[in-house]
């Protein structure tokens, strides 16, 4: 989700909370520059771990990834899981069989965030679309074990851009889980 699509409805629960909202576009989306070198996926975690170090440094914070974003806030999770107070994912790409449908290079070095980390203990929203063609609705039904506070909707005439497709839907969701994120895990 590019942050000119969250800005209108995501920073709403922040505002109401006290909290601070930052929506970053992905190096290549948006005023971010590219990465430099391959780009791959790592590279991006390591730049989106970079950018929340600058941001929020050791204070906890929730965080909303989509689609490919899925596995980057995953991998947060994976790098600080005391600080992560809340995870949100709308239409995440899970597997690697999902990331190589999207793109060869696309893939996190090793297992996949849930492998290495076990169980996140912190509210938790996947939203998915039940016609999304690019990483379905199946995959994300697996990631149920490993997030105890799961709240999963998967929600009819929605694609990929579930945000876009049932966009009413998905804002009270996404503005009841920063909620709970907020009062913490």
């Amino acid at each position: 989700m590019r942050r000119s699509q969250c800005q209108p409805w995501c920073a709403q629960p922040t505002a109401q909370g006290g909290g601070r909202h930052r929506a970053p576009d992905l190096p290549g989306f948006g005023q971010t520059p590219v990465l430099e070198g391959d780009g791959g996926l790592g590279a991006f975690a390591d730049w989106l771990d970079d950018v929340v170090g600058e941001v929020v440094g050791e204070e906890p914070f929730a965080v909303l990834g989509n689609s490919i974003a899925g596995v980057l806030v995953r991998e947060l999770v994976v790098r600080r899981p005391d600080q992560v107070s809340g995870l949100a994912l709308l239409a995440p790409v899970v597997d690697p069989d999902a990331l190589r449908r999207l793109q060869d290079d696309y893939a996190l070095p090793g297992p996949l965030p849930e492998e290495r980390s076990g169980t996140y203990e912190g509210p938790t929203l996947i939203v998915t679309g039940r016609q999304d063609n690019k990483v379905g609705y199946r995959d994300q039904l697996a990631l149920a074990e490993h997030f105890p506070r799961l709240t999963l909707a998967m929600l009819d005439r929605a694609g990929h851009n579930v945000h876009l497709d049932q966009e009413g839907a998905v804002r009270g969701m996404v503005q009841n889980w920063a909620q709970d994120a907020a009062r913490g895990r």
